[in-house]
């Protein structure tokens, strides 16, 4: 019975054939089905990256908002004045060009101060523009310091 089977199997030569191309077939069906489930995992991680970056790009507008209004704010620091450290001691009005006294020293407009451009001289204060942020500010007349 034994012989009858190997006959079977490796005397017919078409046989034969057919069984290695059977077993050929099943091996390719094996390695092509793990290839399909690594594709498949591979498309679940790029999926769960896609829904990821869906809920980001869905929060760009928001976060621009946010961005604009830190900028706004930052402008706005900028624009505050600095401190002055000097005082303005005397105010000295002529046809000719306004003076002001400032430490002990005269100044006319668009001189510059601890860097600050003399803008204006008024009878009872001077504007002054800041050149580091561009803010204006109007500093009163304090003769008794």
């Amino acid at each position: 019975m034994r012989n009858k089977y190997l006959n079977l199997i490796f005397g017919d030569t078409q046989f034969g054939f057919r069984l290695i191309a059977a077993l050929f077939i099943l091996l390719a069906l094996f390695i092509a089905q793990n290839k399909i489930k690594a594709g498949r995992k591979n498309l679940d991680v790029l999926l769960q990256e896609k829904q990821q970056v869906l809920l980001l790009s869905a929060r760009i507008p928001e976060l621009q908002t946010r961005v604009g209004m830190l900028q706004e704010k930052v402008k706005a620091l900028e624009k505050q004045p600095r401190k002055i450290t000097f005082a303005l001691k005397g105010v000295i009005i002529n046809k000719k060009e306004p003076t002001v006294l400032i430490n002990n020293d005269f100044y006319g407009e668009k001189d510059t101060v601890d860097g600050f451009v003399v803008i204006k001289i008024k009878p009872n204060s001077v504007i002054l523009r800041d050149q580091t942020t561009g803010a204006v500010t109007e500093v009163p007349l304090h003769p008794e310091e």
